[in-house]
């Protein structure tokens, strides 16, 4: 089994400069929720948990280009399962968890309450069809309280104060909607521009290196 560390809610990172130059980082939005009151703690629908197996035969099929070395999964529970199924094959490389709301949300309960109102101002203009997508240029235009660059700032904190990560030539994230698009962008700003038209749905994935940035599509599997 994957040597698992749980990150701590609070605290001091432990000092880490920036990724391997090399190193190319697969974003991946977590698979379909069944829908709840508390979304930290919603879990996989069954399509969810084959999306998730599917994407790790995908990554399994290419091989030595996206085998990952170090495994992060957000702290929604949904995230994690995700990152679990998809990866459930691998042995030992570092793998770390999320707590609290960490890789999730701001950490403030002020900006996660803004956090809250962003998203729920997105998903209004697009029933009222005065947005045509959730893309992460949307949520950027509607952040009126600047609390995407407040979690910019804490998600490449968290991610490069992780042991041995600075390492690591290929790494894999698991987070959900748009914040895959704010850690690509933390991680990686010179691709700002590509990074904010990505619309991820359910275990897309964007893979990102100092050099390029692509969006993929998981391809259903035919029935």
């Amino acid at each position: 089994m994957s040597i698992v560390t749980q990150l701590q809610p609070r605290g001091t990172p432990q000092r880490q400069s920036r990724l391997h130059p090399d190193a190319t980082v697969c974003i991946i939005r977590r698979g379909e929720t069944v829908l709840g009151n508390d979304d930290l703690q919603c879990v996989l629908t069954d399509t969810g948990i084959a999306r998730a197996q599917q994407l790790g035969r995908t990554f399994e099929a290419i091989k030595r280009r996206a085998y990952f070395h170090y495994i992060v999964a957000s702290a929604d529970r949904s995230s994690r399962q995700t990152a679990h199924e998809a990866f459930a094959h691998y042995g030992e490389v570092s793998w770390v968890d999320g707590a609290a709301r960490q890789l999730y949300a701001p950490q403030s309960d002020a900006g996660y309450a803004e956090m809250c109102r962003v998203h729920r101002e997105v998903a209004s203009q697009r029933d009222a069809h005065i947005a045509s997508s959730a893309s992460y240029n949307v949520y950027k235009l509607l952040d009126t309280g600047c609390v995407i660059d407040q979690l910019k700032k804490e998600a490449r904190a968290t991610l490069l104060s992780f042991s041995g990560i600075g390492d690591a030539r290929r790494i894999a994230i698991v987070a959900h909607g748009v914040i895959c698009n704010v850690i690509a962008e933390a991680l990686f700003p010179q691709h700002k521009r590509k990074i904010e038209e990505i619309e991820l749905e359910p275990c897309d994935f964007i893979m990102v290196s100092n050099q390029e940035c692509r969006y993929f599509p998981l391809i259903p599997q035919p029935d």
